[in-house]
């Protein structure tokens, strides 16, 4: 009784873990797979149309801004979230239009595999938005409120920072595999600083935002 007790919960066990490594059943048939295709292919469209803004040679920007976005109710907003603000690269006349980046995961399964999306199976997306999408997505549909610092960079700094975002925007496989846990919003964006060397130094400066933004604040890069 007691070896069949044993295999019957090693069985579970295996059935568990093969689930995990395996993944979901992808989903190509049903009507909610051809609206969210159809979702995602706008969305990509939209995204590939504001990336050609930053590829533009002619793109311009003043200043570098770190966005911090508060937590969310979702499960995986519970952290916040991370971005970039190029200052004064929208209209001269409305602030809202200046061009924000976020790392995302391009999640081109359905339903999204989550052993895909915790070991880096999933490209490694460069949105590009406006201040103005953000403050509709975060502020008023979510109630997450967002701060805006900005970070002291030269202009080679600057410039440098852009020549390798067009980089990985050219080549996403560039910045590796979007992870939940290690190479996600906040990781990204400290690679990217770090690369450019608008961080002075190279190492570990957490994962969740909050916690960044307090080291940086700490060490002067990013100003009250």
């Amino acid at each position: 009784m007691k070896i069949l007790l044993s295999l019957i919960v090693l069985l579970g066990f295996v059935g568990l873990a093969s689930n995990i490594l395996i993944g979901p059943t992808q989903d190509r048939v049903s009507p909610a797979y051809f609206m969210w295709k159809a979702n995602h292919e706008n969305e990509l469209a939209i995204n590939r149309e504001l990336q050609k803004k930053i590829l533009d040679k002619n793109f311009h920007y003043s200043q570098l801004e770190l966005v911090e976005v508060a937590a969310g109710k979702k499960y995986y907003s519970l952290w916040g979230h991370l971005m970039l603000r190029f200052k004064g690269s929208g209209n001269k006349n409305n602030a809202n239009q200046d061009l924000v980046l976020s790392f995302l995961a391009d999640f081109n399964d359905y339903p999204i595999d989550n052993f895909k999306a915790s070991t880096g199976g999933y490209t490694v997306l460069p949105k590009i938005g406006t201040i103005e999408q953000y403050k509709k997505e975060y502020e008023i549909n979510e109630g997450r409120s967002i701060q805006y610092y900005p970070i002291k960079a030269s202009v080679a700094q600057k410039e440098k920072l852009l020549l390798i975002l067009r980089q990985w925007i050219m080549k996403p496989e560039l910045a590796q595999g979007y992870s939940f846990f290690y190479n996600n919003c906040v990781s990204l964006i400290i690679k990217l600083l770090n690369e450019s060397e608008v961080l002075p130094k190279k190492g570990l400066y957490g994962y969740w935002p909050k916690y960044v933004t307090a080291q940086l604040k700490a060490e002067g890069i990013i100003e009250l």
